[in-house]
């Protein structure tokens, strides 16, 4: 947020004055933006709220710049109300995926349901003893043939091979590593990126979401996805046991040995227990 004309501040209301339309003294999040006079008839609905103020000019005889309001967040001090503001702050968009953003994805054929809220992941819940629901049962869909014909297929070449860094618990498995000893000594060490291409059609609407999201951001309580969820956490989720669509870059190098000294003996005992 700044001070121009074009851009938006989330503030929190200080003061007040006059009769039905008061002027209000709104205070920036960011303490090196000037506090704004705002004009409203609401101004005790206004007050302690988190609000999203336009700027609109700042006369030569005014102590104080003029801004437009835009809405309210919430009441100060509140989580939902807190989230909202940082994200106002940082420009970070995450609106709900709209259905004509949605069409074309694999739809969930108990109700239709495109899987961009919370529930997309029935019997996958970690603390859940019922089995994972596989993709092509919850949405009836598997890779196609015709991507199978035209991909280099590693399901079986890297088979009990391949893993993930994230970690326990993670939904969206962007990516993936794999290690195998070849018949010639050497290692092959490949990285699996999941692709979404056969999902997301470059130029498309939803391509264009994307691309103005930019990336997922992670807070501390959510995450706010950079596609929808039936796509970053379930078709093109690289999640074990489960075939999906990837690039993959693989290398071949030389066996090499590699020791590790550690003049802990104590602490080497438990490696080698381990």
């Amino acid at each position: 947020s700044s001070s121009s004309s074009s851009s938006s501040s989330s503030s929190s209301t200080a003061g007040s004055s006059s009769a039905r339309r008061r002027r209000i003294i709104a205070v920036p999040m960011d303490r090196r933006l000037p506090r704004v006079y705002l004009y409203s008839s609401q101004a005790a609905v206004l007050e302690n709220k988190r609000l999203v103020c336009r700027m609109r000019s700042w006369p030569k005889d005014s102590k104080l710049p003029f801004a437009y309001y835009v809405k309210s967040l919430g009441l100060v001090g509140h989580i939902e109300t807190e989230t909202k503001a940082i994200c106002v702050e940082r420009d970070v968009r995450h609106p709900p995926f709209s259905p004509f953003l949605l069409q074309g994805l694999p739809l969930r054929p108990e109700n239709g349901y495109y899987g961009d809220g919370d529930d997309i992941h029935d019997g996958d819940d970690l603390n859940n003893n019922a089995p994972p629901v596989p993709s092509r049962v919850r949405y009836r869909w598997k890779v196609p043939e015709a991507e199978i014909k035209r991909r280099r297929d590693l399901r079986h070449s890297l088979k009990g091979c391949v893993f993930s860094i994230d970690p326990l618990g993670c939904e969206d498995v962007d990516d993936a590593l794999s290690i195998r000893k070849l018949a010639n000594n050497r290692w092959e060490i490949g990285v699996h990126i999941a692709d979404v291409s056969h999902f997301v059609h470059a130029g498309s609407p939803l391509d264009a979401e994307a691309m103005a999201r930019a990336t997922s951001v992670y807070l501390v309580d959510r995450r706010l996805d950079m596609l929808p969820k039936v796509l970053s956490t379930d078709l093109c989720s690289l999640r074990g046991g489960t075939d999906r669509l990837a690039a993959s870059v693989l290398w071949e190098i030389d066996a090499i040995d590699v020791n590790i000294d550690n003049d802990d003996e104590e602490e080497e005992g438990k490696k080698k227990q381990q």
